[in-house]
């Protein structure tokens, strides 16, 4: 379902855009048109990828010319000018997501997922809170197992503990 009353959306990014959002360079994602209402991005990295592969906050979203965006973006967006005007070519406005904190998946999932099955979204989709939840249990991070040491007789020996 297409939920308009949440306040998070799924993105289809390409790969190279993902992968400088994780190592936190892309702190702006450009958009033609986008709703003002967003606080979190669900980011679904696209072919050869194909999955959803983190969630992020929104910190704010800005609104401008794409000329006048520009000069605000320009050294956050992970883009060459030339791109930049290239996207936004025939366009009156240009969005902005300020890209907050991120949280990537332990594992990737389909977009085919039984709990989620959606089609890679044109320019953005809706996504319930219900799926949000699930899909950041998948953004925390793994517990290390327990060991414990027992000596003998010089000799450490490591057991490791199933949690």
């Amino acid at each position: 379902m297409n939920d308009p009353k949440t306040d998070t959306i799924l993105l289809a990014i390409h790969p190279l855009h993902v992968a400088n959002i994780l190592r936190g360079e892309k702190r702006f994602e450009l958009r033609r048109r986008i709703p003002f209402n967003i606080k979190r991005l669900v980011i679904y990295s696209t072919a050869p990828e194909s999955r959803i592969t983190a969630v992020a906050d929104v910190e704010e979203v800005l609104f401008d010319t794409p000329t006048t965006l520009w000069d605000k973006v320009r050294e956050a967006a992970c883009v060459e000018h030339d791109f930049y005007t290239d996207y936004f070519a025939g366009s009156k406005q240009a969005f902005a997501l300020r890209i907050g904190r991120v949280r990537e998946l332990s594992r990737k999932i389909l977009l085919s997922h039984s709990r989620l099955r959606f089609s890679p979204p044109q320019s953005f989709r809706y996504i319930s809170e219900q799926k949000v939840k699930w899909l950041l249990d998948y953004t925390k991070p793994k517990q290390p197992s327990r060991t414990r040491k027992n000596f003998i007789g010089g000799i450490h020996e490591m057991h490791f503990l199933q949690s």
